[in-house]
Protein backbone atom coordinates (compact mmCIF):
# COMPACT_ATOMS: atom_id res chain seq x y z
CA UNK A 1 0.00 0.00 0.00
CA UNK A 2 1.53 3.77 -1.20
CA UNK A 3 1.83 6.28 1.17
CA UNK A 4 2.16 10.41 0.95
CA UNK A 5 4.20 11.66 3.43
CA UNK A 6 5.81 15.35 4.18
CA UNK A 7 9.22 15.23 4.17
CA UNK A 8 9.42 18.32 7.06
CA UNK A 9 7.13 19.94 9.27
CA UNK A 10 8.11 23.41 9.83
CA UNK A 11 8.13 26.28 12.45
CA UNK A 12 7.46 25.63 16.48
CA UNK A 13 5.22 22.57 15.82
CA UNK A 14 6.81 19.78 14.25
CA UNK A 15 3.30 17.75 14.61
CA UNK A 16 0.53 20.34 13.23
CA UNK A 17 1.10 19.25 9.32
CA UNK A 18 1.94 23.24 8.65
CA UNK A 19 4.84 23.29 6.55
CA UNK A 20 7.55 25.74 4.34
CA UNK A 21 9.21 22.76 2.59
CA UNK A 22 7.19 22.00 -0.22
CA UNK A 23 8.42 18.63 -0.75
CA UNK A 24 6.36 15.51 -0.30
CA UNK A 25 7.35 11.62 -0.60
CA UNK A 26 5.16 9.33 -2.09
CA UNK A 27 6.08 5.36 -1.73
CA UNK A 28 4.22 2.27 -3.26
CA UNK A 29 4.95 3.86 -6.79
CA UNK A 30 6.58 1.50 -9.24
CA UNK A 31 9.50 2.49 -11.64
CA UNK A 32 7.25 3.75 -14.23
CA UNK A 33 5.25 6.99 -15.43
CA UNK A 34 3.21 8.74 -12.87
CA UNK A 35 0.62 11.57 -12.62
CA UNK A 36 -0.94 13.62 -9.51
CA UNK A 37 -3.99 15.44 -8.35
CA UNK A 38 -4.29 18.42 -6.33
CA UNK A 39 -7.64 19.33 -5.01
CA UNK A 40 -9.95 18.05 -7.79
CA UNK A 41 -7.67 19.93 -10.57
CA UNK A 42 -6.32 18.21 -13.57
CA UNK A 43 -4.15 15.23 -13.60
CA UNK A 44 -0.44 16.18 -13.89
CA UNK A 45 2.72 14.14 -15.29
CA UNK A 46 4.63 13.36 -12.26
CA UNK A 47 8.53 14.25 -12.34
CA UNK A 48 10.50 10.68 -11.80
CA UNK A 49 12.66 11.72 -8.90
CA UNK A 50 14.15 8.44 -8.14
CA UNK A 51 14.16 4.90 -8.90
CA UNK A 52 11.83 2.30 -7.41
CA UNK A 53 9.11 2.31 -5.03
CA UNK A 54 9.91 6.20 -3.63
CA UNK A 55 9.43 9.45 -5.69
CA UNK A 56 9.20 13.20 -4.51
CA UNK A 57 6.31 15.68 -5.28
CA UNK A 58 6.59 18.99 -5.03
CA UNK A 59 3.66 20.67 -4.21
CA UNK A 60 2.71 24.82 -4.45
CA UNK A 61 1.10 26.62 -1.29
CA UNK A 62 -2.12 25.71 -0.27
CA UNK A 63 -4.03 24.04 2.11
CA UNK A 64 -4.66 20.40 1.14
CA UNK A 65 -7.33 18.12 2.83
CA UNK A 66 -7.77 14.52 3.55
CA UNK A 67 -7.81 12.93 -0.08
CA UNK A 68 -7.08 15.80 -1.82
CA UNK A 69 -3.67 14.61 -3.09
CA UNK A 70 -3.68 11.84 -5.35
CA UNK A 71 -1.49 9.99 -7.57
CA UNK A 72 -2.34 7.14 -9.71
CA UNK A 73 0.22 4.79 -12.12
CA UNK A 74 -0.95 2.85 -14.74
CA UNK A 75 1.25 -0.66 -15.29
CA UNK A 76 1.74 -2.30 -18.54
CA UNK A 77 -1.14 -4.66 -17.73
CA UNK A 78 -3.73 -2.17 -17.12
CA UNK A 79 -3.47 -2.18 -13.71
CA UNK A 80 -4.08 1.32 -11.85
CA UNK A 81 -2.50 2.31 -8.66
CA UNK A 82 -3.93 5.20 -6.33
CA UNK A 83 -2.46 6.19 -3.95
CA UNK A 84 -3.96 9.37 -1.65
CA UNK A 85 -3.11 11.40 1.23
CA UNK A 86 -4.48 10.69 4.57
CA UNK A 87 -3.80 13.58 6.73
CA UNK A 88 -4.48 17.01 5.98
CA UNK A 89 -1.49 19.38 5.16
CA UNK A 90 -0.64 23.23 4.36
CA UNK A 91 2.05 24.33 2.74
CA UNK A 92 3.13 27.92 3.38
CA UNK A 93 6.10 29.28 1.82
CA UNK A 94 4.68 33.18 1.75
CA UNK A 95 5.39 35.65 5.12
CA UNK A 96 3.79 38.75 5.68
CA UNK A 97 6.61 42.01 5.55
CA UNK A 98 6.83 44.31 7.36
CA UNK A 99 7.33 48.68 6.89
CA UNK A 100 8.15 50.85 9.56
CA UNK A 101 7.98 54.50 8.80
CA UNK A 102 7.97 57.91 10.94
CA UNK A 103 4.79 59.10 11.80
CA UNK A 104 5.33 62.93 10.79
CA UNK A 105 8.94 63.53 9.40
CA UNK A 106 9.14 67.03 11.09
CA UNK A 107 12.49 68.00 10.23
CA UNK A 108 13.78 70.20 7.11
CA UNK A 109 12.67 68.30 4.76
CA UNK A 110 9.83 65.70 5.02
CA UNK A 111 11.86 63.14 3.45
CA UNK A 112 14.81 63.46 5.79
CA UNK A 113 14.33 61.27 8.62
CA UNK A 114 15.26 63.76 11.01
CA UNK A 115 12.27 64.88 13.48
CA UNK A 116 10.64 66.16 16.49
CA UNK A 117 8.08 63.75 16.57
CA UNK A 118 9.59 60.41 18.37
CA UNK A 119 6.89 58.21 16.98
CA UNK A 120 6.94 55.00 14.33
CA UNK A 121 4.28 53.38 12.91
CA UNK A 122 5.02 49.62 11.80
CA UNK A 123 2.73 48.28 9.24
CA UNK A 124 2.29 44.52 7.79
CA UNK A 125 2.14 43.97 4.03
CA UNK A 126 -1.59 42.39 4.88
CA UNK A 127 -3.33 41.46 8.00
CA UNK A 128 -1.38 38.75 9.92
CA UNK A 129 -3.11 34.87 9.67
CA UNK A 130 -4.14 33.30 13.12
CA UNK A 131 -1.09 32.04 14.74
CA UNK A 132 1.62 34.85 12.91
CA UNK A 133 3.61 36.71 15.34
CA UNK A 134 5.46 39.85 15.14
CA UNK A 135 8.18 41.11 17.62
CA UNK A 136 10.21 44.32 17.23
CA UNK A 137 13.70 45.60 18.78
CA UNK A 138 15.08 49.19 19.19
CA UNK A 139 18.37 48.29 19.96
CA UNK A 140 19.69 46.24 16.75
CA UNK A 141 18.45 42.70 17.52
CA UNK A 142 19.16 42.72 21.23
CA UNK A 143 16.14 42.99 22.70
CA UNK A 144 13.04 42.26 21.59
CA UNK A 145 9.03 43.24 22.00
CA UNK A 146 6.08 41.28 21.02
CA UNK A 147 4.15 43.56 18.35
CA UNK A 148 0.24 43.85 18.60
CA UNK A 149 -2.10 43.57 14.90
CA UNK A 150 -1.31 43.99 11.90
CA UNK A 151 0.19 47.90 12.66
CA UNK A 152 0.92 49.46 15.76
CA UNK A 153 2.26 52.89 16.66
CA UNK A 154 5.61 53.25 19.17
CA UNK A 155 7.33 56.16 20.96
CA UNK A 156 10.87 56.59 20.29
CA UNK A 157 13.02 57.71 23.56
CA UNK A 158 15.11 61.07 21.85
CA UNK A 159 18.28 59.94 20.10
CA UNK A 160 19.41 58.67 17.41
CA UNK A 161 18.84 55.72 15.59
CA UNK A 162 21.34 54.33 13.06
CA UNK A 163 20.61 52.22 10.38
CA UNK A 164 18.80 48.83 11.54
CA UNK A 165 18.66 49.83 14.87
CA UNK A 166 15.05 49.52 14.41
CA UNK A 167 14.19 46.08 13.30
CA UNK A 168 10.57 44.10 13.16
CA UNK A 169 10.71 40.41 12.69
CA UNK A 170 7.18 38.40 11.38
CA UNK A 171 7.03 34.84 12.20
CA UNK A 172 4.46 32.33 10.76
CA UNK A 173 3.21 29.11 12.07
CA UNK A 174 5.15 27.26 8.82
CA UNK A 175 8.44 29.02 10.17
CA UNK A 176 8.65 31.41 7.67
CA UNK A 177 10.30 34.81 9.09
CA UNK A 178 10.87 38.22 7.25
CA UNK A 179 13.26 41.15 9.31
CA UNK A 180 12.13 44.53 8.03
Amino acid sequence: QGKISMDYDSGPSNTDNITNYNRFTVTGLRDLDWEYRLNGGTWQAGTRSGSGYTQNLLLPSNSYAVNQIEIRQLDANGYTTVIKNSSAYVVDTTIQTATITLVNDSGYSNTDFLTADGRIRIDMSSPLNAGDTWTYSLDSGVTWQAGTGSSQTITLANGTYGYYAIRVKVTDLAGNASTA
